[in-house]
């Protein structure tokens, strides 16, 4: 069915020619040059094609897809009746990946893009939206739902074949596939790693108290404004002010005479308020899971009400208890049992050693360039993972081993991924051997090698690229919740960013012509 798919094309009318803005003219240029490139690999027609093997892969009944918390479940149904594939389901696929691309290109949010797509005829163009007569452009919340259209593992195929395509060696009388002067270099690639911030604060033990009460207190008093009330000897919003003067008066006695022993008073205080907090909110969290039909909710607004309770009253113990392990009985918690967000599970501690951030929270994100700039390989880990770890350098080798389709000649790493196991790996898949050496005597060596120091000096460069996709593409600290969501978040910021770059390198035509008014421009 996949192989059959009949899709009607929009109709897109010609961009306007505008005059006196070269920043435009360099956008138009750029869009236009990543829209010939989409076309040429059949990136539309080829997601589509991911989108449905996913759907179909699916074990949920349509009626329970996209309901579930933490799984992936496609947004909506793609067939019509006696299996046939909907129109409607067509152009929303289709426009779900050209707004992820835009989105990610452009760095806006996501009320940013919507505004963008209804007052940008260039967006518009590219996203295939209709602008005859009345435009209708996708809301923020349309926007939302492209970004989960499809799973992270559907996007890595797509962004597989375009680095193919884009170095595939000039046939005689023939370009490039994408009409580049070169194609790119896969013969050499550069790995390094950072910490992918999590959009959380500083994990103080108090304050997290504080998240507690904030989040029960504020869903009990949806439940309370609906007319379901239980007898309080004092509002939510009352309790909450209580909370913040103990928060406060923690935070001013650490220069205070004796201020250990104020803290573990204060800490006592905020133990007993949280246990009345507690106590409240489960007992209107069991008047809504009664009478919920007594009140305007629906009942997947009740029970958005009740999970978000369930989830900070399961992690409510662990958190009074770490406070007290740390405050009271001033005993040292590891960092693998530590809770460092209540709604952020899967973050970990990372200790960088920077000047401005000796610790960091988030997620191990490992990247691998090549001379162009194009990110080759990516990895985010769920847990934590050492610089030197031999699984997830191994893993990393045999996927780009696949992707360079076996050109990769040498890989560059820095000293911190130096090991007996990792060096083994690269002699085993024929892999000249870049990696920093921890010895100096070992790195006194190599640096007499040929161009071994030129390959060291552009590693510098990685740094660079990391900086640039963090902060251009993917926000820092990313907004994305949830492990899944900034996996995938990741995923179509490597999209974008590959094809920013190779739209920016020179093209044949172009040069022979005499102009490349990107590249001119940028």
């Amino acid at each position: 069915m996949t192989d059959n798919i009949a899709e009607q094309l929009p109709f897109r009318p010609r961009l306007p020619e505008v005059y006196g803005c070269k920043d435009y003219r360099v956008q138009r240029d750029l869009f236009v040059r990543i829209n010939e490139i989409l076309e040429l690999v059949g990136a539309d027609r080829r997601f589509i094609r991911l989108s449905l093997a996913q759907y179909d892969s699916s074990e949920q009944s349509e009626d329970s897809r996209g309901r579930l918390e933490g799984k992936w479940m496609p947004p909506c149904c793609p067939y019509s009746g006696g299996g046939a594939i909907k129109d409607s389901w067509l152009q929303h696929t289709r426009c779900a990946l050209r707004v992820n691309i835009a989105r990610y290109l452009t760095g806006s949010s996501l009320r940013g893009m919507s505004v963008q797509l209804a007052d940008s005829a260039l967006v518009r163009w590219f996203c295939g939206v209709n602008e005859f007569g009345l435009v209708k452009a996708p809301s923020k919340s349309t926007v939302d739902r492209y970004e989960d259209w499809v799973d992270a593992s559907a996007i890595e195929p797509l962004i597989k074949e375009i680095i193919q395509e884009a170095a595939a060696v000039n046939i005689p009388n023939e370009p490039n596939p994408f009409g580049l002067r070169e194609p790119i270099d896969l013969d050499e690639a550069w790995l390094d790693g950072t910490c992918l911030k999590a959009n959380i604060h500083y994990p103080t033990d108090w304050v997290l108290l504080r998240d507690v009460s904030r989040t029960l207190m504020k869903a009990t008093l949806l439940i309370r404004k609906r007319g379901l009330k239980n007898r309080m000897p004092q509002s939510p919003e009352e309790f909450l002010r209580d909370m913040n003067k103990l928060v406060i008066k923690m935070t001013q006695c650490r220069r205070q005479k004796g201020g250990a022993k104020i803290r573990k008073a204060v800490l006592r205080e905020m133990k007993k308020l949280e246990d009345r907090i507690v106590r409240h909110a489960k007992a209107h969290r069991e008047i809504l899971l009664e009478r919920w039909e007594e009140t305007d909710l629906s009942e997947a607004q009740a029970m958005q009400i009740i999970r978000r309770i369930d989830r900070v009253l399961e992690k409510a113990p662990a958190a009074i208890k770490q406070a007290h392990e740390r405050i009271i009985g001033e005993r040292r918690v590891p960092s693998k049992d530590k809770i460092l967000s209540l709604y952020e599970p899967d973050i970990n501690v990372i200790v960088r050693g920077k000047a401005d951030a000796e610790v960091e929270f988030g997620n191990v994100l490992r990247l691998v360039e090549q001379r162009q700039g194009l990110i080759i390989d990516w990895q985010l880990h769920r847990d934590p993972v050492a610089d030197n770890s031999a699984e997830p350098f191994a893993e990393c080798v045999g996927r780009l081993v696949e992707t360079t389709e076996g050109k990769l000649e040498k890989l560059w790493t820095d000293r911190g991924m130096d090991s007996a196991k990792n060096v083994a790996k690269l002699e085993a898949e024929g892999i000249a051997n870049g990696i920093c050496p921890k010895s100096l005597a070992a790195f006194r060596k190599k640096m007499a090698e040929e161009g071994y120091a030129e390959g060291q000096r552009r590693r510098a460069s990685t740094e660079g690229r990391i900086g640039l996709f963090k902060n251009n593409f993917l926000g820092n600290p990313m907004r994305n919740k949830g492990f899944e969501s900034r996996r995938r978040a990741v995923a179509w910021g490597v999209l974008a960013h590959n094809l920013w770059v190779i739209g920016r390198l020179p093209q044949a035509e172009k040069e022979a012509a005499g102009e490349d008014p990107v590249r001119e421009a940028a």
